[in-house]
């Protein structure tokens, strides 16, 4: 794992596949709490991207480098915390390049490349043809993965616009939280290999961000089931 200066960097395009998937999902939760617990200095993006190196010794081999751009003061709690995922994922033997661009090098990434993570937007967007009550879409943003009895993860997402509490016996308080699980077990939501994603939408039972990172039933209220798009341009008119 190395932090690569962006002098001299050709980006080729986007490094992607199921294992790639998964990592950008570990992630884009890892960078996503980081911003919930730590405010910084303005939006994270995070790309990964085939590079070349022409002043390398191995001119024209390529490589695969996770690019950050931000403003952050937290350059090396990122740079560690993202290690730790790759190394836990991959193995110590596996090597990435991790390097921060300015707006220039951006610019040119940005050409074949788009972020996998923009702290600015939603992970995706949420709504239920099935009713529940979630018709409305609700853009989601990932908070933090769950084990769980369930073979695929739980996430917990914060949402927007919010539930109306009083519809769950909540009296006045809203509710801007949720547990989403995949309703297939053959379909991961980390990384979503399909969309739209058909997710057991659950309310969350006390504060699960103090949980060890492993839910239970006691740790969840079911309300119902929901898709999960991209975008809202994604969604069918029909939904709307």
């Amino acid at each position: 794992m190395e932090e690569i200066k962006p002098r001299d960097v050709q980006f080729i395009g986007e490094q992607d596949g199921e294992p790639e998937r998964g990592f950008k999902c570990e992630v884009s939760g890892f960078l996503r709490q980081l911003v919930e617990w730590r405010p910084l200095d303005g939006p994270v993006r995070a790309y990964l991207s085939r590079v070349a190196y022409p002043d390398d010794d191995n001119c024209g081999s390529i490589n695969v480098a996770l690019c950050f751009a931000t403003k952050s003061d937290s350059e090396d709690e990122i740079l560690k915390g993202v290690a730790s995922i790759f190394r836990r994922m991959f193995g110590e033997h596996e090597h990435l390049d991790m390097m921060f661009v300015d707006n220039d090098a951006e610019a040119e990434l940005a050409q074949v490349c788009s972020p996998f993570l923009d702290t600015e937007e939603a992970d995706f967007v949420m709504t239920s043809s099935e009713g529940y009550g979630l018709k409305e879409p609700r853009d989601c943003v990932i908070l933090q993965w769950f084990d769980g009895d369930r073979p695929n993860r739980y996430v917990l997402v914060s949402i927007d616009p919010p539930l109306t509490g009083q519809n769950y016996g909540l009296g006045g308080r809203d509710v801007w939280e949720l547990v989403l699980a995949s309703r297939h077990v053959e379909y991961s939501l980390c990384p979503i290999t399909e969309w739209p994603a058909y997710v057991h939408v659950a309310l969350p039972i006390g504060d699960l961000r103090a949980k060890s990172g492993r839910l239970g039933k006691d740790d969840l209220q079911l309300i119902g089931w929901g898709e999960i798009y991209r975008t809202r341009a994604d969604i069918p008119s029909t939904l709307l």
